[in-house]
Protein backbone atom coordinates (compact mmCIF):
# COMPACT_ATOMS: atom_id res chain seq x y z
CA UNK A 1 0.00 0.00 0.00
CA UNK A 2 0.75 3.77 -0.55
CA UNK A 3 1.51 6.07 2.00
CA UNK A 4 -0.78 8.62 2.49
CA UNK A 5 1.79 11.40 2.13
CA UNK A 6 2.75 9.56 -1.25
CA UNK A 7 -1.03 9.49 -2.66
CA UNK A 8 -0.84 13.49 -1.65
CA UNK A 9 2.11 14.18 -3.37
CA UNK A 10 0.81 11.87 -6.30
CA UNK A 11 -1.80 14.43 -6.32
CA UNK A 12 -0.12 16.82 -6.31
CA UNK A 13 1.91 16.21 -9.07
CA UNK A 14 -0.80 15.30 -11.15
CA UNK A 15 -2.66 18.49 -10.71
CA UNK A 16 0.44 20.49 -11.29
CA UNK A 17 0.80 18.57 -14.45
CA UNK A 18 -2.82 19.14 -15.40
CA UNK A 19 -2.31 23.05 -15.02
CA UNK A 20 1.08 23.61 -17.05
CA UNK A 21 -0.84 21.15 -19.56
CA UNK A 22 -3.70 23.71 -19.71
CA UNK A 23 -1.45 26.71 -19.89
CA UNK A 24 0.83 25.18 -22.88
CA UNK A 25 -2.37 24.65 -24.54
CA UNK A 26 -3.63 27.76 -23.91
CA UNK A 27 -0.31 29.83 -24.66
CA UNK A 28 -0.26 28.00 -28.19
CA UNK A 29 -3.44 29.07 -29.36
CA UNK A 30 -5.10 26.11 -28.68
CA UNK A 31 -3.52 23.44 -30.20
CA UNK A 32 -5.74 23.01 -33.34
CA UNK A 33 -5.41 24.28 -36.83
CA UNK A 34 -2.16 26.29 -36.34
CA UNK A 35 -1.38 29.95 -35.67
CA UNK A 36 -3.70 32.57 -37.66
CA UNK A 37 -1.72 35.55 -39.28
CA UNK A 38 -2.46 38.68 -38.22
CA UNK A 39 -5.18 40.49 -41.35
CA UNK A 40 -3.20 42.58 -43.98
CA UNK A 41 -3.32 46.69 -42.94
CA UNK A 42 -6.63 47.92 -44.99
CA UNK A 43 -5.33 50.05 -48.04
CA UNK A 44 -7.30 52.80 -48.95
CA UNK A 45 -8.84 53.49 -52.20
CA UNK A 46 -7.41 56.36 -54.44
CA UNK A 47 -9.32 59.67 -54.35
CA UNK A 48 -8.98 62.89 -56.09
CA UNK A 49 -8.77 61.67 -59.82
CA UNK A 50 -7.81 64.69 -62.33
CA UNK A 51 -6.72 65.79 -65.71
CA UNK A 52 -6.28 69.05 -65.56
CA UNK A 53 -8.98 71.52 -66.89
CA UNK A 54 -11.17 70.65 -70.15
CA UNK A 55 -12.87 70.13 -72.12
CA UNK A 56 -10.19 69.11 -74.32
CA UNK A 57 -10.99 69.52 -78.46
CA UNK A 58 -8.05 67.78 -80.31
CA UNK A 59 -8.17 67.72 -84.24
CA UNK A 60 -7.88 64.63 -86.52
CA UNK A 61 -4.73 63.68 -87.76
CA UNK A 62 -2.62 65.22 -85.10
CA UNK A 63 -0.79 63.01 -82.27
CA UNK A 64 -2.22 64.83 -78.79
CA UNK A 65 0.01 66.26 -75.77
CA UNK A 66 -0.27 63.58 -73.51
CA UNK A 67 -3.02 63.66 -70.75
CA UNK A 68 -1.33 62.67 -67.18
CA UNK A 69 -3.46 61.82 -64.58
CA UNK A 70 -3.20 63.64 -61.32
CA UNK A 71 -4.29 61.16 -58.11
CA UNK A 72 -3.86 60.63 -54.28
CA UNK A 73 -3.10 57.38 -53.13
CA UNK A 74 -1.99 54.23 -54.88
CA UNK A 75 -3.48 52.53 -57.92
CA UNK A 76 -3.20 49.29 -59.90
CA UNK A 77 -5.21 50.19 -63.13
CA UNK A 78 -7.35 52.57 -64.86
CA UNK A 79 -10.10 52.16 -66.91
CA UNK A 80 -12.17 54.39 -69.07
CA UNK A 81 -15.97 54.23 -70.53
CA UNK A 82 -17.04 54.82 -73.25
CA UNK A 83 -13.92 53.85 -75.36
CA UNK A 84 -12.19 57.07 -75.99
CA UNK A 85 -11.86 57.55 -79.63
CA UNK A 86 -10.47 55.81 -82.53
CA UNK A 87 -6.71 56.20 -81.97
CA UNK A 88 -6.69 57.38 -78.82
CA UNK A 89 -5.38 54.73 -75.61
CA UNK A 90 -5.66 55.01 -71.83
CA UNK A 91 -2.55 53.02 -69.99
CA UNK A 92 -4.10 51.17 -68.30
CA UNK A 93 -1.43 51.45 -65.81
CA UNK A 94 -0.31 54.76 -65.60
CA UNK A 95 -3.29 56.29 -66.73
CA UNK A 96 -2.06 58.45 -69.88
CA UNK A 97 -3.97 59.33 -72.44
CA UNK A 98 -2.29 59.06 -75.74
CA UNK A 99 -2.30 58.77 -79.47
CA UNK A 100 -3.31 60.31 -82.60
CA UNK A 101 -7.13 60.72 -83.03
CA UNK A 102 -8.33 59.24 -86.70
CA UNK A 103 -11.96 60.08 -86.90
CA UNK A 104 -13.70 63.15 -85.24
CA UNK A 105 -15.84 62.48 -82.28
CA UNK A 106 -18.49 64.73 -81.07
CA UNK A 107 -18.12 65.87 -77.29
CA UNK A 108 -18.15 63.37 -75.25
CA UNK A 109 -18.33 62.75 -71.06
CA UNK A 110 -15.54 60.13 -70.77
CA UNK A 111 -15.59 58.33 -66.96
CA UNK A 112 -12.15 57.45 -66.22
CA UNK A 113 -11.98 55.41 -63.06
CA UNK A 114 -8.16 54.48 -61.23
CA UNK A 115 -8.68 51.66 -58.80
CA UNK A 116 -7.33 49.52 -56.25
CA UNK A 117 -8.02 46.49 -54.04
CA UNK A 118 -9.34 49.10 -51.63
CA UNK A 119 -11.82 50.57 -53.56
CA UNK A 120 -11.72 53.58 -56.73
CA UNK A 121 -12.26 56.81 -58.01
CA UNK A 122 -13.22 58.44 -60.94
CA UNK A 123 -13.43 61.23 -63.60
CA UNK A 124 -15.35 62.97 -66.07
CA UNK A 125 -13.53 64.02 -69.13
CA UNK A 126 -14.83 65.65 -71.47
CA UNK A 127 -13.29 64.99 -75.49
CA UNK A 128 -14.13 66.35 -78.74
CA UNK A 129 -12.53 65.30 -81.85
CA UNK A 130 -12.53 67.83 -84.91
CA UNK A 131 -12.41 66.84 -88.83
CA UNK A 132 -10.49 70.19 -89.64
CA UNK A 133 -8.85 70.36 -93.76
CA UNK A 134 -6.84 73.28 -94.40
CA UNK A 135 -5.97 74.14 -97.95
CA UNK A 136 -3.06 75.06 -99.55
CA UNK A 137 -2.82 79.19 -98.58
CA UNK A 138 -0.89 81.20 -101.70
CA UNK A 139 1.36 84.37 -101.26
CA UNK A 140 0.48 87.10 -104.03
CA UNK A 141 3.82 89.23 -102.62
CA UNK A 142 7.40 88.51 -102.00
CA UNK A 143 7.83 89.59 -98.71
CA UNK A 144 10.23 92.25 -97.46
CA UNK A 145 10.29 95.02 -94.97
CA UNK A 146 7.73 97.63 -95.24
CA UNK A 147 6.05 95.35 -97.79
CA UNK A 148 2.35 94.14 -97.63
CA UNK A 149 1.43 91.02 -98.92
CA UNK A 150 -1.90 88.96 -99.15
CA UNK A 151 -2.15 85.16 -97.85
CA UNK A 152 -4.99 83.38 -98.88
CA UNK A 153 -6.08 80.27 -96.34
CA UNK A 154 -8.88 78.27 -96.69
CA UNK A 155 -10.20 76.43 -93.89
CA UNK A 156 -13.00 74.14 -94.23
CA UNK A 157 -14.60 73.01 -91.09
CA UNK A 158 -15.52 69.55 -90.88
CA UNK A 159 -17.31 69.99 -87.93
CA UNK A 160 -17.92 72.97 -86.73
CA UNK A 161 -20.04 75.65 -85.45
CA UNK A 162 -19.86 79.45 -83.75
CA UNK A 163 -22.20 82.01 -83.32
CA UNK A 164 -20.41 85.03 -82.52
CA UNK A 165 -18.10 86.56 -84.94
CA UNK A 166 -14.73 85.27 -85.19
CA UNK A 167 -11.52 87.19 -85.30
CA UNK A 168 -8.41 85.89 -87.41
CA UNK A 169 -4.90 87.44 -86.47
CA UNK A 170 -1.53 86.91 -87.27
CA UNK A 171 1.34 87.16 -84.38
CA UNK A 172 4.76 87.19 -86.17
CA UNK A 173 7.91 86.62 -83.44
CA UNK A 174 10.12 88.40 -85.72
CA UNK A 175 7.78 91.79 -85.89
CA UNK A 176 8.03 91.93 -89.06
CA UNK A 177 4.40 93.26 -89.23
CA UNK A 178 3.06 95.67 -87.04
CA UNK A 179 0.98 94.90 -84.07
CA UNK A 180 -2.56 94.84 -84.82
CA UNK A 181 -2.38 95.57 -88.43
CA UNK A 182 -3.95 92.25 -89.85
CA UNK A 183 -6.51 91.47 -88.52
CA UNK A 184 -9.99 90.23 -89.82
CA UNK A 185 -13.44 89.80 -88.60
CA UNK A 186 -15.56 86.88 -89.77
CA UNK A 187 -19.19 87.04 -88.97
CA UNK A 188 -21.46 83.87 -88.26
CA UNK A 189 -23.30 82.12 -91.06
Amino acid sequence: MRSASAVRTSRVVARLLLVMATLIVTACGGGGGGASSPAPPAVSPPSGLSYGSGPHTFPVGQAITALMPTVTGTVTSYGVSPSLPPGLTLNSTTGQISGTPTADSPPTDYTITASNSGGSTTHSLSLTVIDVAVLSGSIRRLVASQTSIAVDVSIRPVQFEFTSPLYATISDSAQVFQSGSIHRRIPPP
